[in-house]
């Protein structure tokens, strides 16, 4: 469990520092707050996106969590050694004030979708840039100009050689550029264009969106991760049909699908027709907040009433089975309470799913794990 933290939080902090293996710099003695978190900054820098993610990176290295993932040696200098390597490259986590996330979705082939990061906070950026220049067997930078700004296109050398020496692909690069002193926009090239064209006037940021400004505005503001996604009706898959349609009984007995899923089909399960279910999903938003334990507070906004309840009783349904499973087995019994823990509930239109893990029940759970790896190791 823990490595499996640990390898997400150095995934998530790799994809801040510009390309795969920067990372950051001080040590893990001493949490002390960054500038008061600004979410607002970033997403005026940010273009349009389907989906937006606004995390605090500072709170989360302060969470008890946190301490709990690096708390056994090989993590904790596993990770200190990630940061080790930050001090050549001028990056202060401890001074990132924001991290917003832009992402375009591309519904027919969700591995060519764009996305933009904007962080703001501490760099260096003559450090970073002639660190990464004096690095060569690393590391290699091109860049180019736009729009009066300097995009740089960062490939990782050593991801290469692991591929067997094959061409990177453009998409494969990572693009960046200095929107201002203490600002950085990277992610796919395309996308870093669109965020210097907000900074210009020629575009307008994912703030401008009203439909994502008002869910992110509805997530709790104080929470580590808050993120929001709207599924834009052009982009839905073709074979929704008609668009205005809602799901009803007969639809799903209907299905040309039915004769896949004839124990659900023919009884007026809530299981029946789950691609036509999730079809009706036009967005969701939510936050995330481990400080104390685990909260989830997620809402799934749903195109009819009547969807909205089938795939409420269809969760609803999952959740029963997942407790009868656990059910008087001792060895599942931490699982079984964090399902103890889970509320689904249907609104008019929008299923809402909220977790609420408690910090003795979180380091239960750890714990377990823990046991396990052991003894399969």
């Amino acid at each position: 469990m823990k490595k499996l933290l640990l390898s997400a939080l150095i995934m998530a902090l790799t994809i801040t520092t510009i390309y795969s293996g920067v990372s950051f710099t001080n040590g893990l003695t001493h949490y002390a707050s960054a500038a008061s978190f600004n979410a607002s900054e970033s997403l005026a820098f940010l273009p349009n996106s389907d989906v937006v993610m606004i995390f605090d990176l500072n709170r989360f290295l302060g969470t008890k969590l946190f301490e709990s993932v690096i708390s056994d040696q090989k993590s904790k200098k596993e990770f200190e050694e990630f940061e080790q390597k930050a001090a050549i490259y001028g990056f202060n986590m401890r001074q990132i004030q924001s991290v917003a996330v832009g992402v375009s979705v591309n519904h027919q082939s969700p591995s060519d979708s764009k996305f933009c990061a904007v962080v703001t906070g501490g760099f260096d950026r003559e450090k970073l840039l002639s660190a990464i220049a004096s690095n060569p067997d690393k590391v290699t930078i091109e860049s180019e100009e736009y729009q009066g700004r300097t995009i740089y296109l960062f490939t990782d050398k050593e991801k290469q050689s692991r591929g067997g020496g094959k061409t990177v692909k453009v998409d494969e690069k990572i693009a960046a550029t200095f929107l201002n002193s203490q600002t950085v926009a990277l992610g796919t090239l395309e996308k870093v264009k669109d965020s210097i064209d907000v900074q210009n006037g020629k575009q307008t940021s994912v703030a401008s969106n009203q439909q994502l400004s008002n869910y992110i505005s509805t997530t709790n503001r104080s929470a580590i991760l808050r993120f929001a996604a709207v599924i834009p009706e052009k982009q839905k898959p073709a074979s929704q049909g008609k668009k205005s349609k809602a799901l009803t009984n007969d639809d799903l007995s209907n299905s040309p699908n039915a004769s896949k899923s004839a124990s659900s089909e023919g009884d007026g399960s809530p299981f029946g027709n789950v691609e036509k279910l999730l079809e009706a999903i036009q967005g969701a938003y939510g936050s995330l907040d481990f400080v104390s334990g685990v909260q989830l507070e997620t809402t799934a906004l749903i195109r009819s009433e009547s969807e909205a309840k089938q795939i409420s009783d269809a969760l609803n349904g999952l959740l029963f089975l997942g407790r009868s499973a656990l059910q008087g087995d001792p060895k599942q019994a931490s699982l079984a309470k964090v399902l103890d823990g889970v509320v689904i509930s249907g609104g008019l239109k929008d299923v809402r799913l909220n977790i609420n893990i408690s910090e003795p029940l979180l380091n239960e759970l750890i714990k377990s794990f823990s046991q396990k790896e052991k003894t399969k190791n």
